[in-house]
C-alpha cells in the first residue's frame, strides 16, 4: 500500500512539473494569468475592508474574523480550480479527450486531480494564505481550536473536491456538457465568502447538506474562533466523514457509468 501511495505521489509530482513547464513557456501570458488571479483575490479583500469601514459589518463577525472567512474561501475556491480546471475537464469529456484515461490503470480521483491543473489559480491560493496569515496574526487562538479547525478544513477540502467531481460527471451524464458547472462553482464560492448564518436556517442547511461547501470555509473559521463547542466540532467532523463517503460513492458510480463521447 505504501509503495502504491509513493508511486501515486511521484506521478502527481511529475504531472505538476510538466504542467508548470508548459505554463511558464507562455511567458507573458503566464504572468498575466497569475497576476489576474491575485487581483481577483485582492478585490475581495478590498470589498470586505470597505464594508467594515462604512458600516458595522455583519453582526457577530468582526473585521478580522470576516477576513479569516474570506481568505479561507479564496484558498478553497482557488485550490479546487488549481487541482481541477472545471472548464477543461468538461471540454475534455465533451470532445472525447477523456477517453484515453479509461485505458490506463489510474484512480479516477488521480485523473481528475492531476490531469487538468488550473495553474494560474495558484495566485489566488497564495494571496488567500497571505491574507489569512495577516488576520490570524492579529488574533489569538487556542491550540485545540487550531487542531479542530485544521481537521474540519482538511475534510472540507475533500468534500469540495469530490462535490465538484460529482457535479462535472453528473452534468455530463445528464446534459452531455458541463460548462455551467464552472459558472455555478464561481457563484457558490462568492456565497461562501460570507457567514452561512446570514442566509437563515434553510440557507445554512442547504450549504451544509445539499451544497456542502460550508465545511471547507465557514465551519473551520467558526471552530478557529471558538464559536463551536467540543460536541459541535465532533458532530461536524462525523457529518463531514459521512458526506465524503456518500459523495465518493456517487462519483464512483457516475465515473463507472461514463460512456465515451462517441458512444
Amino acid at each position: 500500500m505504501s509503495s502504491g501511495i509513493r508511486r501515486t505521489l511521484h506521478l502527481f509530482a511529475l504531472t505538476q512539473v510538466y504542467t508548470w513547464k508548459s505554463f511558464i513557456s507562455y511567458r507573458f501570458q503566464s504572468v498575466f494569468w497569475f497576476l489576474s488571479s491575485i487581483l481577483q483575490a485582492l478585490l475581495t479583500f478590498v470589498f470586505v475592508s470597505v464594508i467594515y469601514q462604512v458600516s458595522t459589518g455583519i453582526p457577530g463577525w468582526g473585521y478580522l474574523q470576516m477576513l479569516l472567512l474570506t481568505s479561507v474561501t479564496i484558498v478553497v475556491t482557488s485550490g479546487v480550480i488549481y487541482l481541477m480546471d472545471i472548464y477543461n475537464i468538461s471540454e475534455s469529456l465533451l470532445m472525447g479527450n477523456f477517453d484515453s484515461f479509461l485505458t490506463k490503470p489510474m484512480s479516477p480521483y488521480f485523473v481528475f486531480l492531476s490531469s487538468f491543473t488550473g495553474t494560474s489559480a495558484i495566485g489566488g491560493v497564495i494571496t488567500g494564505i497571505i491574507l489569512f496569515a495577516y488576520a490570524a496574526s492579529q488574533l489569538h487562538f487556542g491550540v485545540l481550536n487550531l487542531i479542530a479547525a485544521f481537521a474540519i478544513f482538511a475534510l472540507g477540502i475533500l468534500i469540495a473536491l469530490i462535490f465538484v467531481m460529482v457535479l462535472i460527471m453528473g452534468s455530463y451524464k445528464i446534459f452531455r456538457g458541463g460548462g455551467w458547472v464552472n459558472w455555478l462553482f464561481s457563484i457558490l464560492g462568492n456565497i461562501t465568502k460570507y457567514p452561512l448564518s446570514i442566509y437563515g436556517v434553510i440557507g445554512s442547511l442547504l450549504m451544509t447538506f445539499i451544497i456542502p461547501l460550508g465545511f471547507a470555509s465557514y465551519y473551520p473559521v467558526e471552530a478557529l474562533s471558538g464559536k463551536i463547542g467540543a460536541e459541535g466540532i465532533i458532530v461536524i467532523i462525523l457529518l463531514a466523514i459521512a458526506i465524503i463517503f456518500l459523495l465518493s460513492r456517487i462519483f464512483e458510480y457516475l465515473f463507472k457509468s461514463y460512456s465515451s463521447a462517441m458512444g
